[in-house]
């Protein structure tokens, strides 16, 4: 039910049914916003005194999501990753049903979550890197597949490709896999094998078909041929090995490594949609829309210091929201606050996102 209220009468979790104004018209909070105490108390502040509301039963108020993999289903996972790959390196042949049944049942859970973020939290939580990335990956590529309307078996596959990437890397020194500093020449050149390594064991030691095997191989190649193997250039390149590529950089740079603490997943998504010449962009989109890296009403630290509060996202510029400032560069408080387009004010960007 829509109606009036007086601003006294609204409480937390009520959903905008007009937009709030200011006396020029300019849009203050947009219609859809849900009222949580910050946006109250900075209508109090504009000395709004009443809002047109849908009825307070209405249950759109953003909670926390529960993570779609629960922490036991993933320790599973990632226990049949740790033995497939020890089975394949002692040059044992293995079946991967059981590791596609664990997908199968993993695909049913991410179809019913329309956002990943949740069980990418609850994932990074586990401490193995090696496997946690293969995982993630998976997860992250799984999720494409869902969102692009792939059948069950396909996005399996398309799992299957992503957890097993990097499985060549077993055949290259721990030396180098973790060094602290940049690689030689001569130790990239062992590196850049790993897709060829990956591919060929997984070939001897598997029932896998070639959907996955080209996607194993293909991982590290870019759309404008500067990747690696084969250097092939985007019409070559499956479209499986086009997701796993966007998926295995942005958990990547997301990651602490024992050499790099973690991006920003916003400055991530940003290196990636900077470089379409590398990397799909429908498929970069896609990721973009499972994520919600700011949604409406939460807090942000700006790159000079200041603080806002998000109240719009722009489809175009999902890293450079409209925000409200609520502090300015040197942190006193704004009233009334300003309004603040980051996809026009292009010299200051979002540092990350506090507690409200």
């Amino acid at each position: 039910m829509v109606c009036r209220k007086p601003l006294t009468l609204v409480s937390p979790g009520v959903l905008l049914a007009e937009p709030v104004t200011d006396a020029a018209g300019n849009i203050l909070l947009p219609r859809g916003t849900v009222l949580d105490d910050c946006f109250l108390h900075l209508l109090k502040l504009w000395a709004v005194e009443s809002v047109v509301v849908n009825s307070e039963n209405t249950n759109t108020q953003r909670t926390s999501a529960a993570p779609a993999l629960d922490t036991r289903f993933q320790q599973d996972l990632l226990q049949d990753i740790q033995l497939l790959e020890t089975a394949i390196s002692s040059d044992k042949c293995v079946s991967v049903e059981k590791l596609a049944a664990q997908l199968r049942h993993a695909v049913a859970e991410l179809s019913n979550q329309p956002e990943l973020g949740p069980s990418l939290v609850a994932l990074h939580r586990l401490d193995d890197y090696t496997y946690l990335h293969s995982l993630s990956t998976a997860l992250i590529s799984m999720g494409i597949g869902i969102k692009l309307g792939w059948s069950e078996a396909a996005t399996v596959e398309l799992g299957l490709a992503a957890i097993l990437h990097d499985m060549g890397k077993t055949m290259v020194p721990a030396t180098i896999l973790q060094k602290p500093g940049p690689l030689t020449v001569s130790e990239w050149q062992v590196m850049r094998r790993h897709p060829e390594y990956g591919c060929a064991m997984l070939s001897r030691h598997s029932d896998l078909n070639n959907v996955v095997l080209q996607a194993v191989l293909q991982h590290h190649e870019r759309l404008d041929g500067t990747g690696y193997p084969q250097r092939l250039k985007a019409p070559a390149i499956s479209e499986q090995a086009k997701i796993i590529a966007i998926a295995d950089v942005y958990d990547a740079m997301t990651s602490n490594r024992c050499y790099k603490t973690s991006t920003a997943a916003h400055e991530a998504v940003e290196e990636i949609l900077s470089n379409e010449q590398l990397f799909d962009a429908t498929y970069s989109q896609v990721l973009i829309s499972m994520l919600d890296l700011f949604p409406v009403g939460c807090r942000v630290l700006l790159a000079n210091g200041a603080e806002g509060i998000v109240v719009a996202c722009h489809p175009c510029h999902p890293t450079r929201p409209k925000s409200l400032l609520i502090k300015d560069a040197d942190g006193t408080p704004l009233n009334p606050p300003l309004p603040c387009d980051l996809a026009k004010e292009r010299d200051v960007g979002i540092v990350k996102v506090v507690a409200n």
